[in-house]
Protein backbone atom coordinates (compact mmCIF):
# COMPACT_ATOMS: atom_id res chain seq x y z
CA UNK A 1 0.00 0.00 0.00
CA UNK A 2 2.94 2.27 0.87
CA UNK A 3 4.60 1.34 -2.10
CA UNK A 4 1.25 1.92 -4.54
CA UNK A 5 0.65 5.70 -2.33
CA UNK A 6 4.37 6.53 -3.30
CA UNK A 7 3.80 5.42 -7.06
CA UNK A 8 0.79 7.58 -7.48
CA UNK A 9 1.90 10.38 -5.43
CA UNK A 10 5.28 10.44 -8.40
CA UNK A 11 3.02 10.03 -11.27
CA UNK A 12 0.83 12.74 -9.98
CA UNK A 13 3.61 15.11 -9.70
CA UNK A 14 5.54 14.37 -12.83
CA UNK A 15 2.42 15.25 -14.54
CA UNK A 16 2.38 18.48 -13.50
CA UNK A 17 6.24 19.12 -13.85
CA UNK A 18 5.09 18.71 -17.73
CA UNK A 19 2.29 20.51 -17.77
CA UNK A 20 4.62 23.76 -15.55
CA UNK A 21 7.57 23.13 -18.66
CA UNK A 22 5.43 23.72 -21.20
CA UNK A 23 3.12 26.48 -19.95
CA UNK A 24 6.74 28.07 -19.13
CA UNK A 25 8.51 27.97 -22.05
CA UNK A 26 5.24 29.39 -23.77
CA UNK A 27 6.05 32.16 -21.80
CA UNK A 28 9.42 32.44 -21.42
CA UNK A 29 10.10 35.17 -24.15
CA UNK A 30 7.42 37.78 -23.11
CA UNK A 31 9.62 38.14 -19.90
CA UNK A 32 9.13 41.59 -18.78
CA UNK A 33 12.20 43.61 -17.25
CA UNK A 34 13.18 44.74 -14.02
CA UNK A 35 12.88 48.05 -13.12
CA UNK A 36 14.53 50.42 -10.35
CA UNK A 37 16.99 47.66 -9.28
CA UNK A 38 20.31 49.20 -9.39
CA UNK A 39 21.63 50.14 -5.81
CA UNK A 40 19.10 47.88 -4.15
CA UNK A 41 19.65 45.24 -1.94
CA UNK A 42 19.09 41.28 -2.39
CA UNK A 43 19.33 38.30 -0.35
CA UNK A 44 19.43 35.04 -1.89
CA UNK A 45 19.14 31.75 0.16
CA UNK A 46 20.89 28.75 -1.35
CA UNK A 47 22.02 30.87 -4.31
CA UNK A 48 25.27 28.70 -5.15
CA UNK A 49 23.18 26.33 -7.75
CA UNK A 50 20.10 26.40 -9.94
CA UNK A 51 17.57 28.95 -9.31
CA UNK A 52 19.03 30.59 -6.77
CA UNK A 53 22.34 30.94 -8.87
CA UNK A 54 20.10 32.42 -11.92
CA UNK A 55 18.43 34.65 -9.85
CA UNK A 56 21.75 36.13 -8.34
CA UNK A 57 23.33 36.42 -11.79
CA UNK A 58 20.17 38.22 -13.31
CA UNK A 59 20.20 40.49 -10.13
CA UNK A 60 24.01 41.43 -9.97
CA UNK A 61 23.70 42.63 -13.98
CA UNK A 62 21.05 44.39 -13.40
CA UNK A 63 23.49 46.45 -10.69
CA UNK A 64 21.84 45.44 -7.39
CA UNK A 65 23.62 44.61 -3.88
CA UNK A 66 23.87 40.92 -3.71
CA UNK A 67 23.88 38.95 -0.86
CA UNK A 68 24.20 35.77 -1.42
CA UNK A 69 23.69 32.61 1.23
CA UNK A 70 25.39 28.79 0.62
CA UNK A 71 25.87 25.98 2.44
CA UNK A 72 29.43 24.95 1.18
CA UNK A 73 32.07 27.73 1.69
CA UNK A 74 34.01 27.10 -1.51
CA UNK A 75 31.02 27.07 -3.72
CA UNK A 76 30.12 30.74 -1.65
CA UNK A 77 33.05 31.90 -2.47
CA UNK A 78 33.54 31.10 -5.97
CA UNK A 79 30.10 32.44 -7.04
CA UNK A 80 31.14 35.38 -5.56
CA UNK A 81 34.32 35.36 -7.56
CA UNK A 82 32.37 34.69 -10.83
CA UNK A 83 29.22 37.40 -10.25
CA UNK A 84 32.24 39.83 -10.23
CA UNK A 85 34.24 38.61 -13.11
CA UNK A 86 31.52 38.84 -15.15
CA UNK A 87 28.85 41.01 -14.38
CA UNK A 88 31.78 43.81 -13.67
CA UNK A 89 29.15 44.38 -9.88
CA UNK A 90 31.76 44.13 -7.07
CA UNK A 91 28.82 44.73 -4.56
CA UNK A 92 28.11 40.96 -3.89
CA UNK A 93 28.70 39.50 -0.81
CA UNK A 94 28.09 36.22 1.11
CA UNK A 95 27.06 33.63 3.84
CA UNK A 96 27.66 30.15 4.57
CA UNK A 97 25.10 28.65 6.84
CA UNK A 98 23.33 25.28 7.07
CA UNK A 99 19.89 26.15 7.14
CA UNK A 100 18.36 22.82 8.64
CA UNK A 101 18.91 23.95 12.01
CA UNK A 102 17.27 26.88 14.37
CA UNK A 103 20.50 28.26 15.32
CA UNK A 104 22.35 28.08 11.95
CA UNK A 105 19.09 30.02 10.11
CA UNK A 106 19.33 32.40 13.63
CA UNK A 107 23.09 33.00 12.83
CA UNK A 108 22.69 33.89 9.56
CA UNK A 109 19.89 36.47 10.09
CA UNK A 110 22.04 38.13 12.64
CA UNK A 111 25.25 38.39 10.50
CA UNK A 112 22.83 39.92 7.61
CA UNK A 113 20.91 42.38 10.01
CA UNK A 114 24.44 43.48 11.23
CA UNK A 115 25.56 43.75 7.51
CA UNK A 116 22.63 45.94 6.77
CA UNK A 117 22.35 48.22 9.38
CA UNK A 118 26.27 48.89 9.50
CA UNK A 119 26.59 49.40 5.60
CA UNK A 120 23.50 49.33 2.96
CA UNK A 121 21.31 51.74 5.46
CA UNK A 122 19.27 49.06 7.33
CA UNK A 123 17.09 48.45 4.85
CA UNK A 124 16.46 44.70 2.81
CA UNK A 125 14.72 45.82 -0.56
CA UNK A 126 13.56 41.90 -1.15
CA UNK A 127 14.14 38.57 0.88
CA UNK A 128 14.03 35.39 -1.71
CA UNK A 129 13.84 32.45 0.36
CA UNK A 130 14.69 29.89 -2.43
CA UNK A 131 16.83 27.47 -0.49
CA UNK A 132 15.06 24.21 -0.97
CA UNK A 133 15.50 20.04 -0.43
CA UNK A 134 13.94 17.02 -1.51
CA UNK A 135 14.75 14.08 0.28
CA UNK A 136 13.37 10.40 -0.38
CA UNK A 137 14.42 9.09 3.29
CA UNK A 138 13.66 10.63 6.20
CA UNK A 139 15.95 12.63 7.84
CA UNK A 140 15.22 14.06 11.34
CA UNK A 141 17.72 17.70 12.11
CA UNK A 142 19.09 17.81 15.63
CA UNK A 143 15.99 20.02 16.70
CA UNK A 144 13.97 16.92 15.96
CA UNK A 145 12.48 18.65 12.55
CA UNK A 146 11.36 16.25 9.58
CA UNK A 147 14.80 17.76 7.31
CA UNK A 148 12.48 18.76 4.39
CA UNK A 149 10.26 20.46 6.75
CA UNK A 150 12.94 21.79 8.69
CA UNK A 151 14.52 24.05 5.25
CA UNK A 152 11.45 24.07 3.00
CA UNK A 153 9.31 25.62 5.39
CA UNK A 154 10.56 26.44 9.34
CA UNK A 155 13.63 27.72 7.91
CA UNK A 156 12.59 30.61 5.38
CA UNK A 157 9.53 31.14 8.88
CA UNK A 158 12.77 31.90 11.11
CA UNK A 159 14.71 34.09 8.50
CA UNK A 160 11.63 35.96 7.29
CA UNK A 161 10.67 36.87 11.27
CA UNK A 162 14.61 38.35 12.06
CA UNK A 163 15.08 40.12 8.85
CA UNK A 164 10.82 41.40 8.36
CA UNK A 165 12.00 44.99 10.26
CA UNK A 166 15.03 45.48 7.42
CA UNK A 167 12.70 44.81 4.85
CA UNK A 168 11.07 47.72 2.85
CA UNK A 169 10.16 46.21 -0.37
CA UNK A 170 9.28 42.03 -1.29
CA UNK A 171 9.56 38.76 0.20
CA UNK A 172 9.62 36.15 -2.38
CA UNK A 173 9.22 32.37 -1.09
CA UNK A 174 9.94 29.77 -3.48
CA UNK A 175 6.85 27.29 -3.56
CA UNK A 176 6.28 24.64 -6.24
CA UNK A 177 3.51 23.42 -8.76
CA UNK A 178 3.57 20.03 -6.84
CA UNK A 179 1.76 21.26 -3.63
CA UNK A 180 -0.35 18.54 -1.43
CA UNK A 181 -3.86 18.62 -1.09
CA UNK A 182 -4.03 18.57 2.53
CA UNK A 183 -1.64 19.64 5.46
CA UNK A 184 -0.23 17.26 7.65
CA UNK A 185 1.11 18.52 10.80
CA UNK A 186 1.92 15.55 12.85
CA UNK A 187 5.49 15.15 14.50
CA UNK A 188 8.31 13.90 12.57
CA UNK A 189 9.46 11.16 14.65
CA UNK A 190 5.88 9.60 15.07
CA UNK A 191 5.35 8.92 11.28
CA UNK A 192 6.88 7.66 7.97
CA UNK A 193 5.76 9.04 4.04
CA UNK A 194 7.17 9.52 0.53
CA UNK A 195 9.77 11.83 -0.51
CA UNK A 196 7.43 13.06 -2.68
CA UNK A 197 4.51 13.71 0.01
CA UNK A 198 7.07 15.17 2.78
CA UNK A 199 8.42 17.64 -0.44
CA UNK A 200 4.54 18.47 -1.09
CA UNK A 201 3.41 19.00 2.32
CA UNK A 202 6.49 21.68 2.93
CA UNK A 203 5.49 23.41 0.15
CA UNK A 204 2.02 23.72 0.76
CA UNK A 205 3.15 24.74 4.86
CA UNK A 206 5.24 27.40 3.34
CA UNK A 207 2.47 28.86 1.51
CA UNK A 208 0.02 28.46 4.26
CA UNK A 209 2.57 30.61 6.82
CA UNK A 210 2.57 33.09 3.79
CA UNK A 211 -0.78 34.12 3.43
CA UNK A 212 -1.27 34.62 6.95
CA UNK A 213 2.03 36.96 6.75
CA UNK A 214 0.42 39.04 3.79
CA UNK A 215 -2.33 39.42 5.57
CA UNK A 216 -0.93 40.58 8.89
CA UNK A 217 1.21 42.82 7.20
CA UNK A 218 -1.69 44.36 5.55
CA UNK A 219 -3.67 45.00 8.77
CA UNK A 220 -0.60 47.24 9.82
CA UNK A 221 -0.50 49.22 7.30
CA UNK A 222 2.64 47.95 6.11
CA UNK A 223 3.76 47.96 2.13
CA UNK A 224 6.18 44.84 2.57
CA UNK A 225 4.63 42.56 -0.10
CA UNK A 226 4.71 38.31 0.10
CA UNK A 227 3.94 35.99 -2.99
CA UNK A 228 4.77 32.48 -3.30
CA UNK A 229 5.91 31.36 -6.66
CA UNK A 230 6.34 27.88 -8.75
CA UNK A 231 9.90 28.59 -10.07
CA UNK A 232 8.74 26.40 -13.11
CA UNK A 233 10.04 23.18 -13.89
CA UNK A 234 13.91 23.07 -13.90
CA UNK A 235 16.81 21.38 -14.41
CA UNK A 236 18.42 21.05 -10.88
CA UNK A 237 20.05 18.87 -8.16
CA UNK A 238 16.55 19.12 -6.34
CA UNK A 239 14.50 17.89 -9.42
CA UNK A 240 17.16 15.14 -10.22
CA UNK A 241 16.36 14.19 -6.59
CA UNK A 242 12.92 13.83 -6.57
CA UNK A 243 12.22 12.73 -10.29
CA UNK A 244 15.64 11.28 -12.10
CA UNK A 245 16.30 12.25 -15.19
CA UNK A 246 13.19 13.88 -16.51
CA UNK A 247 15.67 16.98 -18.78
CA UNK A 248 13.37 16.21 -21.38
CA UNK A 249 10.26 18.59 -19.45
CA UNK A 250 12.68 20.78 -17.67
CA UNK A 251 14.46 24.29 -18.61
CA UNK A 252 17.89 24.69 -18.03
CA UNK A 253 18.63 26.65 -15.01
CA UNK A 254 19.81 29.21 -16.44
CA UNK A 255 16.51 30.09 -18.44
CA UNK A 256 14.57 30.24 -14.80
CA UNK A 257 13.52 33.57 -14.62
CA UNK A 258 10.42 33.32 -12.57
CA UNK A 259 11.84 34.09 -9.26
CA UNK A 260 13.53 37.03 -10.73
CA UNK A 261 10.65 38.10 -11.85
CA UNK A 262 8.53 37.81 -8.74
CA UNK A 263 11.21 40.03 -7.10
CA UNK A 264 12.02 42.47 -9.47
CA UNK A 265 9.02 43.60 -11.58
CA UNK A 266 7.29 46.41 -10.67
CA UNK A 267 3.61 45.17 -12.02
CA UNK A 268 4.10 43.51 -8.49
CA UNK A 269 4.15 46.03 -6.30
CA UNK A 270 1.78 45.72 -3.88
CA UNK A 271 0.52 42.63 -4.67
CA UNK A 272 1.01 40.32 -1.67
CA UNK A 273 -0.40 37.23 -0.64
CA UNK A 274 -0.27 35.44 -3.88
CA UNK A 275 0.81 31.97 -5.75
CA UNK A 276 2.20 32.67 -8.99
CA UNK A 277 2.50 29.70 -11.43
CA UNK A 278 3.73 30.51 -14.93
CA UNK A 279 3.77 34.20 -14.03
CA UNK A 280 -0.03 34.03 -13.59
CA UNK A 281 -1.62 34.15 -10.40
CA UNK A 282 -2.96 30.86 -9.40
CA UNK A 283 -4.94 28.89 -6.53
CA UNK A 284 -3.19 26.75 -4.41
CA UNK A 285 -5.37 23.99 -3.01
CA UNK A 286 -8.72 25.34 -1.11
CA UNK A 287 -7.06 23.64 2.54
CA UNK A 288 -4.14 26.48 2.17
CA UNK A 289 -7.09 29.70 2.72
CA UNK A 290 -8.40 28.19 5.62
CA UNK A 291 -7.55 31.09 8.33
CA UNK A 292 -7.72 28.37 10.97
CA UNK A 293 -5.52 26.31 9.33
CA UNK A 294 -3.29 28.51 8.14
CA UNK A 295 -2.94 29.55 11.96
CA UNK A 296 -1.92 25.80 13.19
CA UNK A 297 0.84 25.95 10.45
CA UNK A 298 1.61 29.79 12.38
CA UNK A 299 1.60 28.43 15.81
CA UNK A 300 3.22 25.05 14.98
CA UNK A 301 6.03 27.02 13.32
CA UNK A 302 6.63 28.86 16.67
CA UNK A 303 6.93 26.35 18.57
CA UNK A 304 9.41 24.50 16.53
CA UNK A 305 11.46 27.55 15.74
CA UNK A 306 10.99 30.06 18.61
CA UNK A 307 10.79 32.84 15.38
CA UNK A 308 9.24 36.03 16.69
CA UNK A 309 7.29 38.24 14.25
CA UNK A 310 6.91 42.02 15.13
CA UNK A 311 4.82 43.85 14.04
CA UNK A 312 5.61 47.66 14.95
CA UNK A 313 5.41 49.72 12.12
CA UNK A 314 9.58 49.29 11.58
CA UNK A 315 9.12 47.69 8.13
CA UNK A 316 7.47 50.73 6.76
CA UNK A 317 4.13 49.58 8.43
CA UNK A 318 1.67 52.32 10.26
CA UNK A 319 -0.26 50.17 13.09
CA UNK A 320 0.04 49.66 15.95
CA UNK A 321 2.38 47.63 18.29
CA UNK A 322 1.87 43.91 17.81
CA UNK A 323 3.86 40.53 18.22
CA UNK A 324 3.11 37.17 16.86
CA UNK A 325 4.81 34.40 18.17
CA UNK A 326 8.04 33.38 19.78
CA UNK A 327 9.90 35.42 22.35
CA UNK A 328 12.36 38.41 21.56
CA UNK A 329 16.05 37.07 21.67
CA UNK A 330 18.79 39.01 23.53
CA UNK A 331 21.94 40.25 22.36
CA UNK A 332 23.65 37.86 24.59
CA UNK A 333 22.26 35.16 21.98
CA UNK A 334 23.73 36.21 18.86
CA UNK A 335 26.73 34.53 17.45
CA UNK A 336 29.74 36.18 17.32
CA UNK A 337 31.12 36.46 13.26
CA UNK A 338 34.43 34.88 11.67
CA UNK A 339 36.14 37.55 9.95
CA UNK A 340 37.14 35.38 6.67
CA UNK A 341 38.23 37.76 3.83
CA UNK A 342 38.17 41.27 3.54
CA UNK A 343 36.73 42.86 0.43
CA UNK A 344 38.86 43.42 -2.20
CA UNK A 345 41.13 46.74 -2.49
CA UNK A 346 41.08 46.41 -5.82
CA UNK A 347 37.01 46.27 -6.55
CA UNK A 348 35.26 48.95 -8.18
CA UNK A 349 33.60 51.72 -6.55
CA UNK A 350 30.56 50.52 -4.87
CA UNK A 351 27.12 51.34 -6.53
CA UNK A 352 24.65 53.73 -4.67
CA UNK A 353 22.67 52.24 -2.03
CA UNK A 354 19.50 53.83 -0.53
CA UNK A 355 20.59 57.07 -1.99
CA UNK A 356 23.87 57.17 -0.33
CA UNK A 357 27.36 55.91 -1.47
CA UNK A 358 28.63 52.63 0.50
CA UNK A 359 32.18 53.73 2.07
CA UNK A 360 34.60 51.52 -0.17
CA UNK A 361 37.19 51.20 2.28
CA UNK A 362 34.70 49.97 4.81
CA UNK A 363 35.73 46.45 6.14
CA UNK A 364 32.58 44.71 4.73
CA UNK A 365 33.50 40.84 4.50
CA UNK A 366 33.12 38.96 1.28
CA UNK A 367 31.71 35.93 3.17
CA UNK A 368 30.80 35.43 6.69
CA UNK A 369 30.13 31.81 8.48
Amino acid sequence: MALRNATREFKRSLCLLQKSYYSTRVGLESSPLATGVRGKTFLISGATSGIGLTTAELLAQQGAIVLVAGRKKTLVRRLIKNLRLHTGNQNIYGYCHDLSTTTATKALASHVSRDLHQFFGGKLHCLINNAGVFLEEKEVTSDGLEMTWAVNTASPFILTAELLPAITGKIVNCSSIGLADQIELQDAKKYERSGHAAYGNSKLALNMWSYRLAEKLKSTGSSVTVNCVDPGTVSTKLLYAGWGDVSYVALPAEEAHDVFWAATNSSLDGVSGSYFVNRKSSRSPSVSYDSEMQKKVWDLLVAQTGATYNFDGKNQGQGKNSNEGGVEKSNSQQEDVTDLTKASTTAAAPLQASGSQINSSSNLQELVC
